[in-house]
């Protein structure tokens, strides 16, 4: 045989096996037609049918199946107006229609309503087209009579059937107002809230608000996913449409959405989507306007769009997020400390050994702090700066004022305006080594220099001595001895520096250590935080662990405390 008839033949039996598929795929087949006998639909088999037509009321719609590639596929509207399909409103009606079963069965004796049938359904199966008439209720009102094709049988079924295809054509028609709406791809958002108008533009991947504000792009991006997934309660029906165009001809809310796709998609254009909204439509529900397309929408979907200008101002202190951050810079006057990240770890510039956790928990702080509020930036003087490399050569950089009434003014880079932070970030913002190496609370000392101990937290009180080797205390001598060496190695979470604020309400217990050398290693306790609380060692104010809080506690005369938590989280702490 030729190459060119083996081919010939290979063309051929190609076709045929799509043939094939093409006809398994939409015939009805004899099994599924025993397997569904008894029904009053025995030929709709759901994945086979191709095209469905309702008539109500002198207008028809009109459903048709759009098959994919792999021949499965999602129903589409293609009258009265062409439009995808509403999906929970198509699967309802393919499943009654497919499972519709008939209670009894009558003789029609021409008073049944079928001659002149309040609804009509027609559908397309394995090639072949059925209708099925529906008639007046039964005489028990619980049911309907409805016929099919020829078939001189009528059927009683459950009245229930009219509550999937007694409906208005929107009914069918696909709820979703934006499918065309990729939120990655918007890059101008404008809102009109009654007399406040909004409007916010993505430039450099970043979004900002009017007059050069940093956006709250975690509020922006809720408002674009709520656009695009907002979903039409109903449409309007053509009796009310007087009625809401008179509504809408006073918007009282309007938000307006570019979309510029990506630049390697030539399949997509660049569109305006606009939703206009005003009105009350019907209880708990508004008017809305997309295009030339009528619906009532609930009204709580529109929450995300109800905000102020101060709502939508970044309340963070930078919008990079932490793992992005490759090396970051503090200066402060003279001062300034540099640390980069390589691999998990964090090296300083000048490789003083670094606290991986500890610079962790402070970029983490940093990023927790919220905006109290913002103003003018005239007189601002400079007094530090921030300065954040991130992945991809990009820069992210911040200057700060002095301390004015507890609060540090904040100039973010391209900003028009400053922004307030509490005291605290101001503190976190010093150029302090000790905030990023291991923070031993008492580097050089060992457990067998402490001779003495005071503990208290709250009402809870002791004191002990060492005496010729043996805890003299109400405590037993091995706890003690136990206690003194774990909180000895102890180190504490965070370095706060050396300003004492009313937040850390330092006065509610100590733990005092006295020294063979007749010194004493102090550490007073403060307000619980977080993760435990604060504490003055000296001069400075830590964050101590709840773990190494817990010790204090138990020597003070409190519960036992659970020293193998705590080690574990010394080993989390050095990791």
């Amino acid at each position: 045989m030729s190459a060119r008839a083996i081919a010939v033949l290979g063309v051929i039996a190609a076709a045929l096996f799509a043939y094939v598929v093409a006809f398994e795929r939409t015939s009805v087949t004899s099994k599924e037609l025993a397997d569904r006998a008894g029904r009053v639909l025995p030929s709709f088999v759901r994945d086979k049918v191709e095209r469905i037509t309702l008539q109500r009321r002198g207008v028809e719609v009109v459903l048709a199946r759009k098959r994919e590639a792999d021949g499965l596929g999602a129903l589409e509207l293609l009258a009265p107006i062409k439009s995808a399909a509403d999906s929970e409103a198509g699967d309802r009606l393919l499943g009654e229609l497919e499972w519709l079963s008939a209670r009894r069965t009558v003789e029609d004796n021409g008073q049944l309503g079928l001659d002149k049938p309040r609804f009509r359904v027609s559908y397309v199966a394995g090639g072949a087209s059925h209708v099925l008439v529906v008639g007046n209720d039964d005489v028990h009102g619980q049911g309907l009579y409805v016929r099919v094709d020829q078939d001189p049988r009528v059927y009683v079924v459950p009245r229930t059937f009219l509550e999937v295809i007694d409906h208005e054509p929107g009914y069918f028609r696909d709820k979703s107002l934006f499918p065309e709406l990729t939120v990655a791809w918007a890059n101008v958002l404008a809102v009109r809230n009654g007399s406040l108008v909004h409007e916010l533009k993505k430039e450099d991947k970043h979004w900002w608000l009017e007059g050069k504000r940093y956006a709250d792009e975690t509020k922006i991006d809720a408002m674009l996913q709520a656009l695009a997934s907002l979903r039409a309660s109903r449409e309007v029906e053509p009796r009310d449409e007087a009625a809401a165009k008179e509504a809408l001809a006073h918007v009282t809310l309007r938000v307006d959405v570019s979309v510029v796709p990506d630049e390697h998609r030539e399949d997509k254009k660049p569109v305006a989507l606009a939703l206009e909204v005003a009105g009350a439509c019907g209880k708990d529900a508004r008017y809305a306007r997309v295009g030339t397309r009528l619906v009532c929408i609930p009204a709580t979907e529109l929450a995300p769009f109800e905000l102020g200008a101060a709502e939508l101002i970044e309340p963070r202190l930078f919008r990079a997020p932490p793992n992005e951050i490759t090396r970051f810079v503090i200066t402060r006057g003279k001062e300034q400390l540099a640390w980069r990240r390589e691999g998990t770890k964090w090296k300083s510039d000048v490789d003083a050994p670094a606290d991986t956790a500890a610079i962790e928990s402070w970029i983490r702080e940093l990023r927790e702090a919220r905006a109290m509020r913002t103003k003018s930036p005239a007189g601002f003087a400079e007094q530090g700066k921030l300065r954040l490399e991130l992945v991809g050569d990009q820069v992210e950089e911040l200057a700060y004022g002095a301390l004015v009434d507890e609060a540090m003014p904040v100039q973010r880079a391209g900003e028009s305006v400053l922004v307030l932070f509490p005291a605290s970030v101001h503190d976190r913002l010093a150029p302090l080594r000790e905030r990023f190496q291991p923070l031993a609370l008492w580097r050089g000392h060992q457990p067998s220099d402490v001779v003495s101990f005071e503990a208290q937290v709250g009402a809870r009180h002791r004191r002990g001595t060492l005496v010729d080797g043996a805890w003299q205390s109400d405590a037993g001598s091995d706890q003690v001895r136990e206690l003194v060496r774990a909180l000895v190695a102890s180190e504490g979470l965070a370095y706060l520096g050396e300003t004492s604020r009313a937040e850390h309400g330092i006065g509610t217990g100590k733990l005092v250590l006295g020294l063979k050398d007749g010194k004493a290693l102090t550490l007073e306790l403060g307000a619980a935080t977080s993760r435990g609380v604060y504490a003055r060692r000296g001069r400075d104010i830590v964050e101590l662990s709840s773990g190494t809080l817990a010790l204090i506690d138990e020597l003070a005369g409190g519960p036992r405390a659970s020293h193998a938590d705590e080690e574990d989280e010394d080993d989390e702490h050095e990791h």
